[in-house]
This record gives structure tokens, sequence and C-alpha cells, in this order.
């Protein structure tokens, strides 16, 4: 029984590196993608200017006025304007690749607890399971994504057996 449990520690701790490079490599995708998505938005313009009667050319990008995005009104939508849409497609872009770095740290977060011999039914691990399955289906909600209620439906059903297995170890607990 022990070395299954040890064997058990071992894969958890597998998982917890994986699910750590899988975090570093999903961050630096989303911003890669982040800026493929930004950069096309960015308009650029020259300025030629006469200087002792040579003409120079200036470069300049509109992207500069993002540090400033409510000086227009109407920078809240897709319909704003280069400099609203820059800021649009930034802001949903990082709170996406925020929540989701964020699962997954929790993810992360919970394979570290089990590789070092923690209980899959601490009360803990079940809150952060709950949370998963309110995030999922939240997400699918908003999405109107059928495959994504199946998923969090599936991820209830694990949250509930998970809850089960906690409270059956807290009534053996209670009666050693």
């Amino acid at each position: 029984m022990e070395k299954k449990r040890e064997r058990i520690m071992k894969i958890c701790g597998v998982v917890y590196w994986v699910m750590t490079v899988a975090v570093v490599l999903f961050v630096l995708f989303g911003l890669s993608f982040l800026a493929r998505e930004i950069w096309p938005l960015v308009g650029s313009h020259e300025i030629w200017v006469q200087i002792a009667g040579i003409e120079v050319a200036f470069l300049y990008f509109d992207l500069l006025p993002i540090a400033i995005p409510f000086i227009d009104i109407g920078l809240t939508g897709p319909q704003a304007g280069p400099i609203g849409n820059i800021f649009f497609v930034i802001s949903v872009n990082l709170f996406g690749i925020g929540v989701l770095t964020g699962l997954l740290l929790y993810i992360r977060h919970i394979f570290k607890d089990l590789s070092r011999g923690g209980s899959p039914f601490s009360k803990r691990i079940v809150n952060g399971a709950y949370f998963l399955m309110t995030i999922l289906l939240w997400s699918a909600i908003l999405d109107r994504d059928l495959i994504g209620l199946f998923i969090a439906a599936l991820v209830g059903l694990f949250c509930l057996i998970l809850d089960y297995g906690r409270i059956l170890q807290e009534d053996a607990d209670t009666t050693l």
C-alpha cells in the first residue's frame, strides 16, 4: 500500500513540473498571440521635416496613446477606432490570459499538495475543484458553449465525488 502511495506522489510530482512548464509556455504563447493581434491595429505614419534644407522622415506609431486610453470618448469597444481597438484587444486578451493562467496555477498547486502527501479529499482541494467548476460553468454559459457545459458538468460530478470522499474521511477520522 505504501509503494502505491509513493508512486502516486511521484506521478503527482511529475504532473506538477509538467504543469509548471505548461504555465510558462501558455503565458509566452498568450503574450505572443496578443502581440500578433495588436500589430495589425498599430498604424505608422511618416512626418517629413525640413532641417537645414534637408528633408528628414520621422516614423512614429499610434501605439503611444494607449497609456492614456480614456482621452477620446468611445474607447470601450471594437468600434472605437484604432486606439480603442488596441485598448479593447489588450484588455480582453490580458483578462483571458490572466484567468487561464490562474486556473493552471491552481491546478498546479493541487498537484503540488498531492505530491507532498496531501489528501485529495481535503477541504482546500474540494473547494478548489468547486471553484474550477464554477469558472468553467460561467465561461461555458457566457460563450454559449454546449461542450463547455458538458465539461463543467463532468467537473461538477468529480467535485461531488471528492466532497463525498472528504466527508467519509472526516467520519473515519472522528471514529478513530
